[in-house]
């Protein structure tokens, strides 16, 4: 659990500022791009877009990309959210991936549905809970944290995945800068 919160810390602490014309709630559109660095050299990039979507909702694209040590992994993101910021659906195309594996969460009012290519589950949607797959894009768990910060900040967020022994993520607040108390304010 450790971690995975060190990852969420430096996913967003590696992360520019985005472009905003205003925050997911306020309408308007944002975007950024991350670039993924291993001892000094660019590796990877991972762009994205926050666009509104109906009342209240927003829509993430992320396309990603990454080549270490002669591996090489790109692929596209979705998540569908809906007033705030909660996920309605989440779902994740790997470029070259065979068409039968499939990464997708669909969360309902009362039932949520996940497919990933270990299995799928269907459980009773949870009032506070987040989607997610083992390799998240930063962009992805940019959203997540203000989902959290949204939601009263819980010491404990049960992400939705396949398997029912999945941990929920343990976050924990270590400071509180003066930009995101007045950017995105609880």
């Amino acid at each position: 659990m450790r971690r995975n919160l060190l990852a969420v810390l430096l996913a967003l602490g590696a992360a520019s500022r985005p472009a905003m014309a205003q925050g997911p709630d306020g309408g308007g559109a944002e975007s950024g791009r991350y670039i993924t660095y291993s001892l000094q050299h660019a590796i990877g990039s991972e762009t994205y877009s926050l666009t509104p979507s109906g009342p209240g909702g927003s829509v993430l694209t992320v396309t990603a990309s990454l080549s270490d040590r002669g591996s090489s992994r790109a692929g596209t993101t979705v998540l569908t959210m809906g007033a705030r910021l909660a996920p309605t659906r989440l779902e994740m195309k790997r470029d070259g991936a065979p068409a039968d594996e499939i990464w997708r969460t669909d969360v309902g009012a009362t039932s949520t549905t996940v497919r990933e290519p270990s299995g799928d589950r269907t459980l009773a949607t949870p009032a506070v809970a987040y989607v997610g797959f083992a390799q998240m894009p930063a962009s992805l768990q940019m959203m997540m944290m203000r989902y959290w910060l949204a939601h009263g900040e819980p010491a404990a967020l049960q992400i939705l995945r396949a398997s029912d022994k999945a941990p929920p993520l343990e976050i924990g607040r270590v400071a509180r800068s003066a930009w995101s108390a007045t950017r995105w304010p609880t």
